[in-house]
């Protein structure tokens, strides 16, 4: 054998040794990457999770108010309907007036 095919040996050992070492590098980074990638995916799952109770919880509220709302509606319209009851028909007052003296001496102190 000669020094150049020995040579030749040992550089292909070398470069098919250093090339392993490479792909292997690049085969922990993309797990890695992968890993990362798992993680955020649980993450924005979780997230959406979240936000769809917080939707549910705000629709539920919005429709409480609503019908709060509504009942405040119809107890306004009430109330109006009262209130031109008595424009159209004013109620006269009544008063009562009480006196103590039997023979009526102080009513006009009283009024």
């Amino acid at each position: 054998m000669s020094v150049m095919t020995i040579l030749d040996g040992i550089t292909k050992l070398m470069n098919e040794h250093g090339s392993a070492n490479i792909l292997r590098e690049r085969i922990l980074l993309a797990k890695d990457q992968e890993a990362a990638q798992e993680k955020r995916i649980l993450d924005l799952e979780s997230q959406a999770k979240q936000s769809e109770a917080e939707k549910a919880a705000l629709r539920l509220a919005l429709k409480e108010n609503q019908t709060i709302n509504q009942n405040h509606a119809r107890r306004i319209q009430e109330l109006e309907a009262k209130i031109r009851k008595y424009e159209e028909k004013p109620v006269t007052p009544r008063i009562r007036i009480e006196c103590d003296d039997a023979d009526f001496s102080n009513f006009s102190n009283i009024i």
